[in-house]
């Protein structure tokens, strides 16, 4: 379940969220053999896998829309998504994070991991976590009060 919140949290979207939740788990049963317990809890390591299908899926989805950014679409195209992700603020400054701030955002508030545990999971310097936070919060700050919300 913590996988499956966390995907949810990346992605804001509960099918998407599912997607890279089975993905990881499909991959975590394949490389179960490279698991060491003396360098992550489990739970890291499945974090770590959710990690890495999401930037993978980011890129899949960017590859595509490239594609389809070359198709012709209807000016009056709606999303009723991005309508709903409208509602909230907050949810929309956060999604419009790049990956590599989002992540650790994430973890950090909405799965309330050490500075520590996430440095472990992105495989990255505890002092670079920091630095992507400070500047996410710094960015959302920004974002929130260019729309009187801060």
């Amino acid at each position: 379940m913590p996988v499956y919140k966390y995907c949810l949290k990346l992605t804001l979207n509960r099918e998407d969220a599912a997607d890279i939740t089975q993905e990881t788990m499909a991959r975590a049963v394949e490389k179960i053999k490279l698991y060491d317990e003396n360098k992550a809890s489990f739970c890291t390591w499945l974090i770590t896998i959710a990690k890495n299908t999401w930037l993978t899926a980011i890129k899949r989805k960017k590859r595509f829309e490239s594609y389809c950014s070359r198709l012709a679409v209807p000016e009056d195209y709606d999303n009723p998504i991005d309508d709903l992700l409208k509602n909230d603020d907050l949810i929309q400054a956060v999604n419009r994070l790049s990956p590599k701030l989002k992540a650790p955002v994430v973890l950090k508030y909405n799965f309330d991991y050490s500075y520590e545990a996430i440095a472990k999971t992105l495989g990255i310097p505890v002092g670079t976590v920091k630095s992507r936070i400070s500047n996410a919060v710094k960015s959302i700050e920004k974002e929130l009060e260019r729309y009187g919300q801060g």
